[in-house]
């Protein structure tokens, strides 16, 4: 028998692992799939058994970068996961109308769509929405693999080859706790006063991680950053950590809450869109049309 045939690896494994890259946490990954953390734990580290390396650099009981292995083992998951759920649509397993398969990252979900899903709901009752919360880029490449219909995202992936549509202006802002010497201060500060405190991110998907990389590198800052603290899977987790004091971050202007934005005076305004993402190359159902119609008509109001 071929080796590889006795590697008990199942899609299951691969689409834990893809949801772990993208999402950042164990405990995130719990909270959409239903599964304990610890079940979670043992089914990854039975995956890091099979294939017979580490995928993940641990520190202590937190989950960080992927190893260089990690890395390549996640290009390949995604192809196998992507060209399953290909071959299930060719041979009939979904063909359900009414559904609208949306994929969104952190702040829309959170912030843009409930609204806009709770009155596309009342008016058209018998369409079936299902939402995915992946981080931006993998938003992105959702939608460009057909493995969602439309995707709302705070970063563009260079190259996506869909259609994008702004449909909301963002600001993304410093941010620490209201408790913190800065905001008890209320003095405008430099960024490398502000970089002298830890620093919590967003994880590698993350739209908001993307757009203030590409800033801090444009304008020197990065490397003025020493301690980063923490990596952390949602805008939610993100801003609980800031307000225990956590340390200091950049958030989407539509997340700040009870948080103290304090005035960096050498550093740039980031400003950026959020984007409706479809694909214009295929034919669609008209429950997808109908929702990006609405969708366009909706964001247009407001």
């Amino acid at each position: 028998m071929d080796p590889l045939l006795k590697k008990k690896i199942t899609i299951e494994d691969l689409y834990l692992f893809e949801l772990l890259s993208s999402i950042g946490s164990i405990s995130g990954v719990a909270v959409r799939t239903g599964l304990t953390q610890p079940a979670i734990t043992q089914k990854l580290n039975r995956l890091e058994s099979q294939i017979g390396a580490s995928l993940w650099i641990r520190r202590g009981r937190s989950i960080g970068e992927p190893t260089e292995m990690g890395t390549r083992f996640l290009h390949y998951a995604r192809n196998v996961i992507r060209e399953t759920a290909s071959l299930f649509r060719e041979i009939g397993i979904t063909g359900n109308h009414n559904l609208v398969q949306i994929a969104a990252s952190s702040i829309p979900s959170e912030y843009l769509l409930p609204r806009l899903l709770a009155i596309y709901h009342g008016l058209n009752s018998a369409h079936e929405i299902h939402m995915t919360l992946a981080g931006s880029k993998k938003v992105c490449e959702m939608v460009e693999n057909g493995d969602s219909d439309v995707g709302f995202s705070g970063f563009l992936r260079p190259g996506f080859s869909g259609k994008s549509v702004p449909i909301a202006d963002d600001r993304i802002v410093p941010v620490v706790s209201r408790q913190s010497a800065i905001a008890k201060s209320g003095n405008p500060v430099t960024f490398l006063e502000l970089a002298s405190q830890p620093f919590v991110t967003r994880e590698l998907e993350s739209g908001t991680r993307s757009v203030l990389e590409e800033v801090l590198d444009k304008h020197g800052f990065a490397n003025l950053i020493v301690h980063r603290s923490q990596v952390v899977g949602s805008s939610h987790a993100l801003i609980e950590a800031i307000k225990q004091g956590a340390g200091f971050s950049f958030v989407s202007s539509f997340s700040v809450s009870d948080l103290y934005i304090p005035e960096i005076v050498d550093f740039p305004e980031i400003r950026r869109f959020f984007y409706l993402l479809f694909r214009n190359d295929v034919a669609v159902k008209d429950s997808v049309k109908t929702f990006i119609q609405f969708s366009k008509q909706f964001f247009s109001v407001l």
